[in-house]
């Protein structure tokens, strides 16, 4: 398995956006200058769409971006180099990157939120995808999956995880039509249910994170496990 991209989203009640090149600054700042791109303050209209981002931080590879709007803030690692990445050892760097961000967008920019998300999408290097999917169905379906090109399946839950009441998408690609795609692919996203009114604080925040992080790895072992057996 590799971790092929990670997303970390705040959907923000507020935020103050009137020093932009400030929040660029202080983000770099404590987060010891991982984004070492160029920063992009982009002249948008005030009245511009919420969701437009207003600031765009990356690295000099671009394989981690964070774009600031005043709807969201999102935080994308890709990984461009298809490189083998284990989830325990990004778990660990995410972790203290979204604590030292959410600390400064709290503290100094007055951030706050009723929704967190986390997506993250794993790749396998197996042989027969399809074959993996379809062996898993009632073999009443196995002569209509076995000649496919591409096979989903999509499983949606609502747990609650610490204190957190959130919505549990997986989703399973099996593909045999793109070289540039692993073969076999489990995307997980957890964020918070869309019902919540409670803004979730500071220490609230890192804590889903934390938690998610964690839940996030056992979701996909626990899939790519039950598949490859």
């Amino acid at each position: 398995m590799t971790i092929n991209s990670l997303q970390v989203g705040f959907f923000l009640n507020t935020i103050n956006l009137l020093d932009k090149l400030s929040i660029a600054k202080n983000i770099n700042t404590v987060t010891n200058n991982i984004f070492d791109g160029e920063p992009l303050i982009l002249p948008i209209p005030e009245n511009a769409p919420p969701e437009i981002p207003r600031i765009i931080l990356k690295t000099k590879q671009e394989d981690l971006i964070m774009n600031v709007s005043y709807s969201r803030i999102d935080i994308i690692f890709e990984n461009k180099q298809k490189k083998i990445i284990h989830f325990n050892e990004l778990k660990e760097k995410f972790n203290d990157l979204i604590k030292k961000i959410t600390i400064s967008i709290y503290k100094n920019f007055s951030a706050t939120t009723k929704r967190l998300g986390l997506v993250t999408m794993a790749g396998y290097d197996v042989k027969n995808p399809i074959a993996i999917i379809y062996k898993k169905f009632d073999k009443r379906f196995i002569n209509e999956l076995k000649d496919s090109k591409e096979i989903q399946a999509h499983i949606f839950k609502q747990e609650k995880i610490s204190k957190f009441k959130i919505n549990n998408w997986i989703r399973i690609i099996a593909q045999e039509v793109n070289d540039k795609r692993d073969k076999f692919n489990i995307l997980n996203d957890l964020n918070i249910q869309e019902d919540n009114k409670e803004i979730i604080g500071l220490d609230d925040v890192i804590l889903f994170y934390q938690k998610m992080l964690d839940y996030n790895e056992q979701n996909l072992n626990k899939y790519a496990s039950t598949l490859f057996d």
